[in-house]
């Protein structure tokens, strides 16, 4: 084999192996980076019952955005499935039945994910829209969770992320931000979170 063509097939093994290992690297910082620990002050919480909060709840459900993510019935569904690229995301269940990671939510975890953007575990929920609910009342967060908790047990599977290397690039780089990262905790954490009764 002449040298040229040697030094060809080395460069390009080179490269292959550079970029396999470039692609292991991305895949453990984001890897690394979703499941951080957030911190947060500590969250005394105690939904207070109040008198058309079902209703007011099932309104809030339906109008800002938890229906579109997790359904009508709140048991999820996928939203994102681009066969080409890989990127799949499945909202989880969000009922008292299943695989939901709800199920033993306390009223300080619906809390901490619905406004803060991060799990019971203190990581960072991926996706959700926190920013929008950072400054929502504390009633208002109490009726949701109150109509959640109504729905009929369902046995769908628990949430599906499934991203393509470039996203997850951009993820490590900052560009495309978990819900921890598009709020800022400290300002949410302004309001205290209920103190220790949520009243309409």
């Amino acid at each position: 084999m002449k040298r040229p063509i040697k030094i060809i097939l080395a460069s390009v093994a080179g490269l292959i192996v550079l970029g396999i290992g470039a692609a292991g690297a991305v895949s453990g910082l984001a890897d690394r980076k979703l499941h951080r620990i957030v911190q947060l002050p500590p969250l005394q919480v105690t939904f207070a019952l109040a008198e058309g909060q079902l209703e007011h709840g099932e309104y809030l459900f339906k109008t800002r955005g938890c229906m579109e993510c997790h359904g009508a019935d709140g048991a999820g569904h996928v939203f994102i499935d681009d066969q080409e690229s890989g990127f799949r995301v499945r909202a989880p269940n969000i009922t008292t039945g299943g695989a939901s990671p709800v199920r033993g939510y306390a009223d300080a975890d619906w809390v901490r994910a619905i406004r803060h953007g991060v799990k019971p575990s203190g990581e960072p929920v991926m996706i959700m829209p926190s920013e929008d609910y950072a400054h929502t009342t504390d009633a208002d967060i109490a009726a949701i969770v109150a109509y959640v908790r109504s729905l009929a047990p369902s046995n769908t599977a628990g949430a599906e992320f499934s991203f393509p290397l470039p996203i997850k690039a951009l993820y490590v780089f900052g560009v495309i931000k978990d819900s921890a990262e598009k709020i800022r905790p400290a300002i949410a954490a302004t309001r205290t979170p209920c103190g220790s009764r949520c009243r309409p």
